[in-house]
């Protein structure tokens, strides 16, 4: 029975973003677990039926029934832009958060970054500057998104989607006058292809 349960699932610990698959096992039963594999292996055993091996069987039924329902949730949140599939470890334990699931098995890997080459580093520095010389000459929303782009990536990473900063501007109130959701999304991609933003 142990080898069943302990048979390592791959590295999934020192993965830089995590699918939407991988993220809802992980927040609900804490590693990735193959379900229909164990379960399978399982049933194999039932000829020796004990109880204990009936009692492991309902237990993974009902472990597949709280992944699939975390599954469905965040199917709805990625449609919604809440969340991307896949996001980073940090982004979907946040999300978790805010949808009431406990996570302080998973609060190790929040802010957890690929490791940055110096070329990565530059990158940054080099943005970091164009955004400098680049928000003088810029008004609106464009503005606004440029001179909070640190704090926002602080907040929701360097991948963050027009619903992840506009809910951060609104949480910093930084204008009377929100961008509206759309303004934001159109934005973004124009500020990538200048390399003002990641």
């Amino acid at each position: 029975m142990a080898e069943i349960f302990d048979k390592p699932l791959g590295h999934w610990d020192s993965f830089d973003s995590w699918s939407l698959d991988l993220a809802c096992k992980l927040v609900t039963v804490g590693y990735p677990a193959d379900l229909e594999v164990r379960e399978k292996a399982l049933k194999d055993l039932l000829p020796d039926t004990t109880t204990g091996i009936v009692s492991s069987l309902a237990s993974l039924s009902a472990m597949k029934q709280v992944i699939n329902r975390a599954r469905d949730i965040a199917q709805t949140s990625v449609a919604a832009a809440e969340i991307k599939d896949p996001d980073t470890p940090t982004n979907w334990i946040k999300w978790a958060k805010g949808k009431n699931y406990k996570v302080a098995h998973l609060e190790r890997y929040i802010s957890q970054a690929p490791n940055e080459s110096a070329t990565d580093e530059r990158s940054k520095k080099v943005r970091a500057a164009l955004r400098a010389k680049a928000v003088p000459n810029t008004r609106g929303c464009k503005r606004i998104i440029l001179e909070n782009w640190d704090a926002i990536c602080k907040e929701y990473g360097p991948a963050a989607d027009g619903t992840q900063v506009l809910r951060w501007l609104k949480n910093a109130k930084v204008c009377e006058r929100m961008p509206a959701l759309k303004t934001i999304r159109n934005h973004l991609p124009q500020l990538k292809t200048q390399n003002l933003i990641p």
